[in-house]
């Protein structure tokens, strides 16, 4: 009810996969837990269903919603980034359809980037400390998912704007901490 988590319906092969990288999972989120910006997983169910003699078997996954409940309205923008430009934009459909809520992708970022976005100023822009945080632990996630031999990944980030009152450096800071630390990972 108030967001903190997410239920993914998810495929019979995810499920051994997830099974599979159990142990290396936990012991990396033991040591990584509070910095890492994988999610958390909480379970991994199955749902059987008969209907007469026929018996359909769902899986799901239970883990922490990507984006605190009480930031998902104030994000303005949401990307899946994967690294990649292969079918990484999203389709006009969806736009329409989803409007503010829609997952935009690579193509879309490097679109808004090299568009308005630099022509008024707004880029996305962490400062040289925050930076350094985010990426050395995008990089320590990446090796451990390498590790598991998981190959398909990808960054959710979320935009939203901030007071314009408040002086840039503490903005870009309490984003940063907002972002490495939500409330739901301590």
């Amino acid at each position: 009810r108030d967001g903190s988590l997410l239920i993914k319906t998810i495929k019979k092969d995810e499920v051994n996969t997830l099974l599979r990288i159990l142990p290396q999972y936990c012991n990396y989120m033991k040591d990584n837990g509070k910095r890492s910006l994988l999610n958390r997983i909480y379970g991994i169910y199955k749902v059987r269903l008969k209907d007469g003699e026929e018996e359909q078997q769902h899986y799901f996954v239970v883990m922490n919603s990507i984006f605190p409940g009480e930031a998902v309205d104030r994000i303005s923008e949401r990307f899946d980034l994967k690294g990649s430009t292969l079918g990484r934009k999203a389709s006009e459909e969806d736009k329409l359809r989803l409007a503010s809520k829609v997952v935009l992708k690579d193509l879309d970022l490097a679109e808004e980037i090299e568009s308005k976005r630099v022509s008024d100023g707004r880029v996305i822009c962490l400062g040289t400390h925050a930076k350094a945080a985010v990426m050395k632990q995008l990089r320590q996630d990446v090796a451990m998912l390498r590790r598991c031999s998981v190959i398909d990944y990808s960054l959710l980030v979320g935009i939203a704007p901030v007071e314009s009152n408040v002086p840039r450096r503490r903005r870009i800071a309490r984003s940063i901490r907002s972002f490495l630390a939500p409330k739901l990972y301590d």
